[in-house]
């Protein structure tokens, strides 16, 4: 490690040249890897929800569909809305009431829970399917013209409404809370180091890790868009300590008698390398862990953030030396104060009644593991977005005037009779928070044949068994 670490020094230059370089083709790695917003598909595929997903999407062509309220439309105008958004690329169908029945038909006419289902009031509702999945770009960019038909008070809800303005929401907010956090970071360098230059050389040498870090995801395929939301910030926190033990190594090297400022280096890699190694092993070994979750978002989060932890190590070492030296001057020249001071009397005070410290945080655990077990969860996340978001705003209409918070498909096997069939529905209308079945057998009694079931109809209801 010595003679590595008078190697480091000795070309620092070349190295630092090196790096810059690799910053172009982390570029476009980062700009080319896509990004997952689809949290369906990370749940394992053996689940019983995941395998009705791939019959729905197969057999089907219903893994996504929305749902899309219209206001105060003239029925023959919401029938050309209808076919507006069937010619949007993306698209696979739209149904409404003129899908099985022609508008000359009495609205009286049709069965009161299907008449509960489509009409509230002035408003009317539209179910719309796609080709592609809930987060495919082809459906995104489906999802974004149908919200232009907001101006005409149209309103989408569904999962892929959802999905389309947490994209929009993270492209647009990740910048904002990551310069948030760089200015956090700096304020608190400022306040501990004694140097004003010191806090700036250390976010240089961090944004190398972290660009090579979001460049090389490309060789994953494709991260989450958590992931991506999440990774600089806790790349930044984790790392930052490192480049804080090589700074201060180098200073405490350099104050010796006769030591020049490339032996002090030398010194400060060789003995930060054995600090931060030992140090990032744990945090390496934490996000590991993460991948051996069954929901593969674990993985995700897991590898990416190990990898950015192992590029943090490895430019502290390689890197962050170069920018040290070549900025020395300036870091020397510009100091102040230390303004965090340490805190003396506390490290006395703790020793001194070790004991009894002990003894309070041990009682400590009682209400603590109360509190713990009485945390409400919650596994709605549209609950803690923007309530003035399209798909928010679509979902409360949705609430309000159908009833109709979530929507759920049950796949049978077309050998069950008709006659059971009917009985499971009248056994699911009377569960809990159930407010609505829609089935072909609920309106038609066991004694018509299907093959007099509506071709229409037998498209959107029968296929594959």
């Amino acid at each position: 490690m010595e003679q590595l670490s008078r190697f480091i020094v000795k070309h620092r230059n070349a190295i630092l040249l090196v790096a810059v370089l690799l910053l172009i083709p982390s570029i476009f790695g980062y700009l080319n890897t896509r990004v997952n917003y689809d949290l369906l598909s990370y749940l394992p595929k053996d689940t019983e929800s995941m395998k009705a997903q791939d019959v729905l999407g197969d057999d089907f062509n219903l893994s996504s569909v929305d749902m899309l309220v219209v206001n105060g439309m003239p029925e023959k105008d919401v029938a050309k809305l209808k076919t507006q958004i069937e010619g949007i690329d993306g698209v696979d169908k739209v149904i409404w009431r003129d899908s099985v029945l022609d508008l000359s038909v009495p609205r009286e006419a049709i069965p009161e829970s299907i008449q509960d289902m489509l009409y509230s009031g002035d408003s009317t509702m539209l179910i719309i399917t796609f080709r592609e999945p809930t987060a495919s770009d082809r459906t995104m960019n489906a999802i974004a013209q149908i919200k232009q038909y907001s101006q005409m008070d149209c309103w989408l809800a569904g999962f892929s409404a959802i999905t389309e303005d947490t994209r929009d929401l993270v492209t647009t907010e990740t910048p904002i809370y990551s310069a948030i956090a760089v200015a956090l970071c700096l304020v608190v360098l400022c306040l501990g180091l004694e140097s004003w230059v010191a806090p700036f050389v250390f976010l240089l040498g961090i944004a190398f890790p972290i660009i090579y870090n979001m460049g090389t995801n490309i060789f994953l395929g494709e991260i989450s868009y958590i992931t991506k939301a999440l990774a600089l910030i806790l790349q930044l926190a984790v790392t930052m300590d490192y480049s804080i033990f090589l700074l201060h190594r180098y200073q405490e090297e350099k104050a010796k008698p006769g030591v020049t400022n490339e032996e002090a280096m030398a010194s400060a890699i060789q003995a930060t390398f054995v600090s931060i190694t030992s140090s990032s092993i744990t945090t390496i070994a934490g996000f590991l862990a993460l991948c051996f979750m069954s929901l593969t978002l674990g993985k995700d989060i897991g590898l990416v953030m190990a990898k950015g932890v192992v590029l943090g190590v490895i430019c502290t070492v390689l890197v962050l030396p170069a920018l040290i030296m070549f900025f020395d001057k300036w870091i020397e020249k510009w100091k102040h104060p230390v303004l965090i001071r340490p805190v003396k009397k506390a490290p006395v005070f703790v020793t001194k009644h070790y004991k009894a410290i002990i003894a309070v945080f041990v009682l400590l655990f009682i209400p603590a593991i109360y509190a713990q077990a009485n945390v409400a969860q919650y596994y709605d996340l549209t609950a803690t977005l923007p309530e003035d978001m399209a798909s928010v705003q679509g979902t409360t209409q949705m609430k309000e005037k159908f009833d109709m918070n979530t929507t759920h498909f049950v796949l049978v096997d077309d050998k069950v009779s008709a006659r059971d069939m009917q009985d499971m529905i009248s056994q699911m209308e009377e569960v809990k928070g159930v407010s609505n079945v829609l089935a072909y057998e609920k309106y038609i009694g066991p004694g018509v044949p299907s093959t007099f079931e509506p071709a229409q109809l037998e498209d959107i209801l029968h296929n594959g068994g």
